[in-house]
């Protein structure tokens, strides 16, 4: 299920804002959210949906943000893990999970900005953006290495495999 998506271009991190006289905590707060850098934004966007992990595309300026992130993630309960996308192109990697939209594994809710991850992914690789097809592919590669996003077809070869007859072993003397 897509829960949300933004694009933006961010620095690292946002400003430092001092608390106003007068100011309450929640103000406080909210002038700090539009002030937020790189950082900020995805550990309150991680926080804010309670994420298990968080992946990073282990290149260029995403090793540097999650190194930060990390750094300053000591105490949440959730990770960081860097992804390697290996020597496929983004072309071959987005191929390799086309199967799971073809199965209908994948839920977009009615919002705009669900729109625009479809449009990018449906006009890939000729959009001016692709953003949210590395996203969309580390993602649901990442879930399907670990078996959450499993065929019909797999899913029957395992029960048949746990159905199937097994003799029943007896031990060669009683104990």
């Amino acid at each position: 299920m897509l829960m949300d998506a933004f694009e933006c271009r961010l620095p690292i991190h946002g400003q430092d804002i001092v608390r106003l006289e007068g100011e309450s905590n929640a103000q406080l707060a909210e002038r700090r959210k539009q002030n937020y850098g790189l950082v900020e934004k995805v550990m309150e966007t991680c926080n804010r949906y309670k994420v298990d992990m968080l992946l990073i595309e282990a290149k260029g300026p995403g090793l540097s943000v999650a190194q930060e992130i990390q750094r300053l993630n000591r105490t949440s309960n959730w990770g960081v893990q860097l992804v390697n996308p290996g020597n496929l192109d983004k072309v071959a990697r987005l191929y390799a999970v086309q199967p799971i939209f073809s199965n209908e594994q994948i839920y977009a809710p009615d919002k705009t900005w669900a729109e625009s991850v479809i449009t990018q992914v449906e006009t890939f690789p000729k959009a001016r953006h692709d953003d949210y097809v590395d996203a969309i592919s580390q993602g649901l590669k990442f879930l399907r290495e670990r078996n959450f996003l499993r065929r019909g077809e797999e899913l029957l070869v395992d029960i048949r495999g746990e159905l199937a007859y097994k003799p029943q072993t007896t031990p060669v003397y009683d104990v």
